[in-house]
């Protein structure tokens, strides 16, 4: 069903004769629901598990897993003993270091969630208890509250000997030296990779791209001598595997976006070994970010990178430019290693629309309201004020855009939706959705497969509503800016 984009549109569609017609979209976001739950059940989803608001047992889910939440591993509550102070955008990677382990050793703790500085002030109690505002902080049976990574993850050794030790015991004196031997190579990779991304290849001990690809290769030609296993140490995670991965995965997105080096394609040792915590480990494949949110939740921690020749043709489809982020998904291009299948994906974006009905119309609408800059990350607006006028057309594009993740674009709601924005709200939807677009984080919000479901179906939206010829003339004015 199209419709002709130079004719104007108030509270419906026009059919070829210039003949307003009634808009047919009658919106019950509880109908909604119903369809996506009864598809789940079809695709042998738990569709109970789609809307529950917090999550204590079962694989960690970072959207669920918010200020407050505990998490028990079948244990009582009262049986917690420790709390960890995170992030809430789940983009602190010394914090995904502690969470892992956490995991990993089914460890029951309570979160408690403290910004990042670029994306908002400290809360006052939590400066009370760590006045230099770092995190993580981890409080062990209600004691002091201390900080640092590494030292809180060797705290946890220390304290949990009994749950699935991470650390080879000395005695075995062959692999605790191929373990000490991976922390040190750990050090240098990390070191090797900050310096030449952000500090512009200078450090005491080199810091340019050679040394960052010797780095690599010895990373990867230490993980391609394990034959017992896809981790450092053989068959089951370690310290170091938990150490490395929040970092080599930040390595993998900044290389390809800023520098153009492929690591994955590049280098097998590391891919298999990403491969095997991605789906070996339940807590990492969930925790991991894909590489959009990656490369532009960096720049406000570690300051902008610079580009190299060669990488603007890898950022392109990083960033959605042009073609990318268009539907049909098929054939296109993704860096991102995505596990399950488009049905799955299209069915936790959908719920994450739903879920998030009351809230993400005023969210997506912060794009044509007033937005005072009082953070240093770009894609963040804790004080912007939304202009509500006309939030009805945003909820509705947004419904359209939950009807075809569910019933596919061919959905009788999506097409409606889409054909019955007046044409003098058109450009206030594509600015919220492509705000919404731009700002959805993962694993905050969702995995890296319905995030990308997402993005596609908020594009295919402005592209049905709008015609292909102009959506593809404007698309470029809301492209977001290079991280």
């Amino acid at each position: 069903m199209g419709f002709i984009w130079n004719l104007t549109r108030l509270n419906g569609r026009i059919d070829r004769r210039g003949v307003r017609l009634v808009s047919s979209v009658s919106m019950s976001w509880d109908v909604a629901r119903t369809r996506l739950e009864h598809l789940a059940d079809k695709q042998g989803i738990d569709a109970a598990k789609l809307f529950v608001t917090s999550q204590v047992e079962g694989d960690l889910r970072p959207p669920v897993v918010r200020d407050d939440a505990v998490r028990t591993f079948g244990k009582a509550e009262e049986d917690i003993r420790v709390t960890l102070y995170r992030d809430p955008a789940y983009w602190c990677p010394y914090c995904q270091r502690v969470q892992l382990q956490l995991e990993l050793k089914r460890i029951p703790y309570r979160v408690k969630t403290v910004n990042m500085r670029c994306y908002g002030e400290k809360p006052e109690y939590f400066r009370a208890l760590v006045p230099s505002g770092a995190i993580p902080a981890v409080s062990f049976d209600d004691g002091p509250v201390k900080t640092e990574s590494l030292d809180l993850m060797l705290e946890i050794e220390r304290m949990f000997p009994d749950s699935s030790p991470l650390i080879p015991s000395e005695d075995n004196e062959e692999l605790y030296k191929i373990f000490r031997s991976f922390m040190q190579l750990e050090r240098r990779l990390f070191s090797s990779w900050f310096q030449y991304m952000f500090s512009g290849g200078f450090g005491l001990f080199g810091g340019g791209k050679d040394n960052f690809l010797s780095n690599l290769e010895a990373w990867d030609a230490a993980m391609g001598q394990v034959s017992s296993g896809p981790f450092a140490l053989g068959g089951s995670v370690c310290l170091v595997d938990i150490l490395a991965v929040p970092f080599v995965e930040r390595m993998v997105a900044s290389a390809l976006y800023w520098k153009g080096i492929n690591i994955r394609e590049d280098y097998p040792g590391i891919d298999a070994w990403l491969r095997g915590m991605e789906t070996e480990f339940p807590a990492y494949k969930a925790i991991r970010a894909d590489i959009y949110s990656t490369v532009h939740n960096l720049p406000p921690q570690t300051g902008r990178a610079t580009f190299d020749s060669g990488s603007d043709k890898f950022r392109e489809v990083i960033d959605g430019v042009g073609s990318n982020w268009e539907l049909p998904l098929v054939g296109s291009a993704s860096y991102d290693r995505i596990y399950g299948d488009d049905s799955e994906a299209k069915i936790e974006a959908a719920a994450a629309l739903i879920r998030g009905s009351e809230f993400l119309v005023p969210f997506a609408m912060r794009s044509v309201g007033v937005r005072k800059r009082t953070v240093s990350a770009p894609l963040a607006d804790p004080d912007a004020q939304p202009v509500l006028w006309g939030k009805e057309f945003v909820e509705r594009a947004l419904y359209g855009v939950a009807f075809a993740l569910i019933d596919g674009t061919e959905a009788p709601e999506a097409i409606d939706a889409a054909q019955s924005i007046p044409a003098d709200e058109q450009r206030k939807v594509i600015a919220s959705l492509a705000y919404l677009r731009d700002r959805i984080g993962v694993p905050r919000d969702m995995s890296p497969g319905a995030a990308r479901q997402l993005r596609s179906h908020l594009n295919w939206f402005c592209r049905s509503m709008l015609g292909e010829e102009r959506w593809a003339e404007i698309k470029p004015e809301y492209a977001v800016l290079s991280a």
